[in-house]
């Protein structure tokens, strides 16, 4: 059997019922009974065609909301840049060879602090954007495995949750070491 317009129009029919499909439906609006439409259905593989359909779009849609999410991110990063620039050049005007200049409002060393601070959340925040880390967790780790290791109490907690955590006892959410 070759496939005719109303095979087609019956298939497109049916696929777009969605989740509600069936040919019992497909046979009361084309007045087919339902036994042509499951001869319809393997003959002309609706199936296959339906599963092919549904990939295609959803890597439509993914290729779609990638670009958005790309394009969303590009435009985070040129407003972090040129906010960047500003924190930069505040920074700058503030201090010249080590000493405050008047021209800025600065009323104490916290304002600096504060221009600081913003440069260093909109490097992470760019960094993030980028995909990178922005924090080096090694650094963190080794001073807090000093401290363990020089408190006894703090070593033997540590050694408690570590046996929780290897051998799976212990509440799921982590909600500390019980004595």
């Amino acid at each position: 059997m070759r496939e005719r317009l109303k095979h087609r129009a019956a298939f497109d029919y049916y696929y777009a019922l969605g989740d509600k499909r069936s040919l019992a439906k497909v046979a009361r609006k084309f007045k087919v009974s339902v036994q042509s439409l499951v001869k319809w259905s393997k003959n002309f593989h609706w199936k296959e065609r339906i599963e092919k359909r549904d990939r295609e779009n959803a890597e439509r849609i993914e290729k779609k909301t990638d670009q958005a999410i790309v394009k969303t991110k590009l435009e985070y990063r040129n407003d972090i840049r040129k906010s960047f620039a500003i924190v930069l050049a505040l920074l700058g005007t503030a201090i010249e060879k080590g000493k405050l200049k008047s021209t800025l409002k600065i009323k104490s060393i916290k304002d600096i602090k504060d221009l600081i601070d913003s440069k260093e959340k909109l490097i992470k925040a760019d960094l993030l954007l980028m995909g990178e880390p922005t924090h080096r967790f090694e650094h963190d780790l080794k001073g807090i495995a000093e401290k363990i290791r020089d408190d006894p109490e703090a070593c033997r907690l540590a050694t408690q949750l570590l046996e929780q955590i290897t051998t799976g006892e212990g509440d799921a959410g982590g909600a500390g070491v019980a004595d």
